[in-house]
């Protein structure tokens, strides 16, 4: 018996405020589980363009870097027990 996998779309971001939004909407929400942003101390609107657009949010509340914020989304899609995590540019 075949068992469905269960996906993750993975996004860091960063001031993406102008961009974040448009990608969300782009997901095709039928291929993965959940879409996961991390908005990295953004000073912009970035979090609420990701909660507007369906996106599950992390927030830091100063930027970490890029390497933190990778950790923080794989320690997530483990935690969640997703098989496979996906990560696309928030731009």
């Amino acid at each position: 018996m075949y068992k469905s996998k269960k996906i993750v779309l993975i996004i860091p971001a960063y001031n993406e405020e102008e961009n974040i939004g448009k990608v969300l909407q782009k997901i095709p929400r039928n291929i993965v589980d959940e879409v996961v942003v991390v908005n990295d101390g953004s000073t912009d609107n970035t979090e609420k363009e990701i909660l507007e657009n369906k996106g599950t949010c992390i927030t830091f509340e100063e930027n970490k870097g890029l390497g933190v914020g990778f950790k923080t989304l794989f320690k997530y899609a483990l935690n969640k027990k997703y098989d496979y995590a996906i990560i696309l540019g928030g731009d």
